[in-house]
């Protein structure tokens, strides 16, 4: 997506944050959702920040990618539990 002549992907890593195209702000608003943590992903994928079944798939990998310390099955874990509609 071109946004003020500047490409955007729905869902990317950058500087150890992931990055998401809030889709409940379209077609009004373009807004940048950033997650730090596996809670954030889980928020944004709950609360329809990101959707649609590859996005979500990405930012659910991603998510499990900012477990910190061993905690990535954990990770998974919550991750599953937000039952996306895709």
């Amino acid at each position: 997506m071109f946004v003020n002549g500047k490409e955007h992907r729905s869902v990317w890593f950058e500087d150890d944050k992931l990055c998401f195209i809030d889709q409940r702000k379209l077609p009004f608003s373009f807004e940048i959702f950033v997650a730090e943590t596996v809670d954030d992903v889980a928020f944004a994928i709950k609360n329809m920040v990101v959707r649609g079944a590859p996005a979500t798939g990405a930012a659910a990998a991603y998510g499990v990618a900012l477990a910190k310390d061993g905690k990535e099955e954990e990770a998974m874990e919550k991750l599953r539990a937000t039952r996306p509609t895709a």
